[in-house]
């Protein structure tokens, strides 16, 4: 089960990256995606990425993330 108290503290790698070369701080907030007791993901809500959790461990690298519309 992943710990949805994560939330709170993680962002979007890739947001992150934008704000700081911009000099502007990027919202990136994550969202669950699937069911609440079982996701399947992280949904960046600024940029769409998709970062993929397994065995309740967000993947939170930027290469292997999907992006979704």
């Amino acid at each position: 089960m992943f710990d949805a108290e994560l939330l709170r503290i993680i962002a979007c790698p890739w947001c992150v990256a934008q704000g700081k070369k911009s000099g502007d701080p990027a919202k990136g907030t994550l969202n669950l995606v699937g069911e609440p007791q079982n996701p399947t993901a992280l949904k960046c809500a600024s940029c769409a990425r998709v970062y993929q959790i397994h065995n309740s461990l967000p993947n939170m690298l930027i290469s292997e993330a999907e992006v979704h519309t």
